[in-house]
């Protein structure tokens, strides 16, 4: 399927299934809205859309998708690889090449949570492998006498990143971002993962990695 402002739509459903499609040139390869939860997405091919897969919610009226596993696709050549919009929660992503996209993974900074990352091939994404903005309450809706933060840790160990030796930190800065776990640091010469509020600390659990990409990556024979 080509040429569609999403490519596959799936809002307000129940453990469903979608496999064995090509989505290409889209502006959502996958899209997913509120309650549109326990759906498997697997060995499928998402390249060259806007977004490869995309979640949608809203936090003041129906929240967002939930507990949906995504393994075993090809997710290639987007301009964002893997975006999780606000209110998705509890997310498994497993087996999947997400390559050669201007950005690998991207999340929402409002109430994204419990999204995992385990046994991916993370690597030759331009800009970010992970970038998982954390922000201030204020920032997004202005100056507020109850300012808090928003924030979330994304558990993205056991990847490959390109690299033998790990990700590499967003910006090359002087001291690498540290696992906010394990305190090894990102200074390697994988994809990049992006920095939380405390300075030099990273927001992506990324420790241990792989030295070379899981051999059933990406879609089954």
């Amino acid at each position: 399927m080509t040429g569609f402002g999403i490519g596959v739509r799936f809002e307000a459903v129940e453990d469903g299934r979608i496999a064995g499609i090509v989505a290409r040139d889209n502006a959502d390869g996958i899209g997913f809205y509120y309650w549109a939860n326990g759906i498997d997405v697997e060995n499928n091919r998402l390249i060259e859309n806007g977004a490869g897969f995309n979640t949608y919610g809203d936090p003041d009226v129906y929240g967002g998708p939930a507990d949906n596993v995504i393994e075993h696709n090809d997710i290639e050549s987007n301009a964002t690889g893997v975006r999780l919009g606000h209110e998705t929660h509890e997310h498994t992503f497993g087996y999947n090449r997400i390559v050669g996209n201007d950005n690998g993974v991207v999340h929402s900074a409002l109430f994204t949570s419990g999204n995992d990352y385990h046994h991916n091939a993370i690597c030759g994404n331009e800009v970010y492998g992970i970038h998982n903005p954390d922000v201030f309450f204020s920032d997004v809706v202005g100056e507020t006498d109850d300012d808090f933060r928003i924030e979330d840790v994304v558990e993205a160990t056991e990847n490959y990143w390109g690299a033998a030796n790990g990700p590499s930190s967003y910006g090359d800065p002087e001291e690498p971002f540290t696992d906010p776990g394990t305190g090894r640091p990102a200074d390697g010469d994988g994809d990049a993962i992006s920095e939380s509020l405390d300075p030099g600390v990273a927001n992506v659990r990324f420790d241990p990695f792989l030295e070379s990409a899981p051999e059933d990556v990406g879609i089954d024979p």
